[in-house]
């Protein structure tokens, strides 16, 4: 009876003098299925058409983090920011919050709600339940929008990830887009907009040069591999990138779909903006005359993934 009395007090002690976790998470989405942007008063408002992507990938990634067998996450810990400060009222019962639960969005996603929700961390707000982080803390920050207009580049040196400070900066030629997605390979960022990517020489961190660009009547993203560029949107475009002042054109396939993404390992697989990905295998033999082929196979995103998909996909191979 000692000896369990011994270890209890000994177990109450531990759990006593165990420092307190406060990891923390917010995820951020200014934008709603079939509404305007909520963060219209700094971003030019647009209007989307039925992106349930908006609310699906914030409900998603809410749920990666609630339902993690090694973190578990707590909700109070997980502050969800979304469109208006409500779920999206969506009849698919797999995005809606799981029982006890009635939501899961805590606040809106305007410009001061993103302030309030990071002074709250850092100062703690009783009235809102929340306790002040400090340096042992860790705090993991997520959100998806297309972000207001920034017609360039600009490179930002992290070296001290306390004080971030801007290095130099780049306006793209009148009339291109704001990029969508940038690659960096070999000394060179590939900046995509909707119809060209803006190939940028880096090489010394303190200056960024535009080195050429690649135009094609729609593209969305690039993968490199072996100085060969895939280019993808309404084809694949394969590019020689051994000088990425002069890319050069080797051949495209038409896959007869809207490609949103791709990667490039021992295969190139591209996500579809009918929820498809292909698996593409592709050769080349570098020589005077740079002859290339190409073949490719299709099949169902359900049946690769093993889950279901909507939209475009974003692959992570």
């Amino acid at each position: 009876m000692r000896h369990c009395l011994i270890i209890s007090l000994l177990f109450s002690w531990m759990l006593s003098a165990a420092p307190f976790v406060n990891h923390n998470t917010v995820l951020i989405v200014g934008s709603t299925p079939s509404k305007k942007d909520s963060i219209s008063e700094f971003c030019s408002a647009k209007w989307s058409s039925t992106y349930d992507a908006y609310w699906n990938d914030t409900y998603l990634m809410w749920e990666i983090l609630y339902e993690d067998t090694i973190m578990g996450w707590p909700n109070d810990n997980i502050h969800v920011l979304f469109g208006e400060g409500d779920d999206w009222p969506t009849e698919n019962t797999r995005y809606q919050a799981p029982w006890p639960l009635t939501h899961i969005t805590d606040r809106a996603a305007y410009h001061d709600d993103v302030d309030d929700i990071f002074n709250d961390l850092a100062y703690g707000d009783d009235s809102a339940g929340i306790v002040a982080m400090d340096s042992t803390d860790n705090l993991f920050c997520w959100t998806f929008d297309h972000g207001g207009k920034a017609d360039g580049v600009t490179s930002v040196s992290i070296y001290d990830s306390l004080n971030p400070s801007v290095k130099d900066d780049i306006l793209f030629p009148f009339g291109e887009f704001t990029p969508h997605n940038i690659k960096g390979f070999g000394g060179y960022i590939y900046a995509i907009t909707k119809k060209t990517v803006i190939i940028c020489n880096v090489s010394d961190t303190n200056r960024i040069e535009m080195a050429s660009r690649i135009k094609k009547h729609y593209c969305w993203d690039i993968a490199i591999k072996n100085d060969t560029g895939c280019v993808v949107g309404d084809t694949l475009y394969f590019y020689d990138l051994r000088n990425p002042e002069n890319p050069i054109f080797i051949e495209s396939i038409n896959v007869n779909r809207d490609l949103k993404s791709v990667k490039w390992g021992d295969y190139i697989y591209t996500g579809c903006d009918d929820g498809y990905i292909l698996k593409i295998t592709w050769s080349q033999v570098f020589n005077a005359t740079f002859s290339a082929k190409a073949s490719y196979g299709v099949f169902q995103s359900s049946t690769f993934l093993g889950l279901p998909l909507s939209k475009s996909c974003a692959l992570f191979i």
